[in-house]
């Protein structure tokens, strides 16, 4: 499972990534839009550490707390993305496909991060 988890956290940094690279290009920027802007930017960023913590509990040990933690924060980040997908889609009629694979992506990363946790012998049962 920490395989897996490694490979998702590859994956959804990257899109945390590009989600902030497109926060940054923001040509229209208003008062308006700045909590909008805040939230997107944060969220990537929480995404983006725990991806830099899964690699490092791939590579040498981290605090079991703090897997367990970002594995939980993940899925509750998936699980808001991927509602806010279903969301746009009951309103605008247009299927957000991407944001509701995006939320998948990031629950089973977190999933798997804290299976991963638990095999490893981090988690008492």
């Amino acid at each position: 499972m920490k395989v897996l988890s490694i490979l998702l956290a590859l994956v959804n940094s990257l899109v945390a990534g590009l989600v902030l690279l497109s926060c940054v290009s923001v040509s229209n920027l208003s008062w308006d839009g700045l909590g909008w802007l805040g939230v997107r930017v944060a969220t990537g960023a929480l995404v983006i550490l725990a991806g830099i913590l899964t690699f490092r509990d791939g590579t040498q040990g981290i605090a079991p707390g703090k897997m367990l933690v970002a594995g939980l924060l993940l899925v509750l980040l998936g699980t808001g993305s991927a509602m806010w997908g279903v969301h746009l889609t009951i309103v605008d009629g247009d299927i957000k496909n991407v944001m509701i694979l995006f939320g998948g992506s990031l629950v089973l990363q977190g999933i798997a991060s804290i299976v991963g946790l638990r095999e490893s012998g981090g988690m008492a049962v």
